[in-house]
């Protein structure tokens, strides 16, 4: 393999999975072993390569085909239905909220008086930005907020 600036290009990995896979053929439900796309890209499923290549391969399907490929760690790849999508986004949300509120303690946890003029920015910055993050999360219905209802009398 010939490397390049940046790392071996993912493009011809993909294509040779795409046309093993193409994105109209991938139904949901249907898995796909590790193995298997291991053999088709030629390197062991366990490697950063296999990471690296599925990763791209699984969001440009996303991208292209709007169908989600999730993994079943340690066997495989699954095309999601739309109740398996919704199930996922919420997985990723409740882990992105707990990323924001660690982020959140990282900052507070520093000596604002041994920043740079620079680095106090970037802390107001991102407590300010956290702190919304975390304060949108803790929504946990439209129906708390308050409506707003036509007056008929003008």
């Amino acid at each position: 393999m010939k490397s390049f600036f940046g790392g071996v290009p993912t493009a011809p990995d993909i294509k040779r999975i795409r046309e093993q896979y193409p994105d109209e053929n991938l139904k949901e439900g249907q898995f796909i072993d590790y193995d298997t796309i291991a053999g088709i890209i030629g390197v062991e499923s366990g490697s950063s390569r296999f990471r690296t290549v599925t990763m791209s391969w699984r969001k440009f399907v996303r991208l292209d085909s709007r169908k989600i490929i999730d993994v079943e760690r340690g066997k495989g790849f699954i095309v999601l239905n739309d109740n398996e999508k919704v199930t996922l986004s919420g997985k990723k949300i409740g882990r992105a909220v707990k990323q924001i509120k660690l982020s959140y303690k990282i900052v507070q946890a520093t000596d604002e008086t041994k920043l740079s003029e620079k680095a106090r920015e970037t802390y107001n910055f991102n407590i300010l930005r956290a702190g919304k993050m975390i304060a949108s999360a803790q929504i946990k219905s439209i129906s708390q907020l308050p409506t707003m209802e036509k007056n008929n009398n003008g």
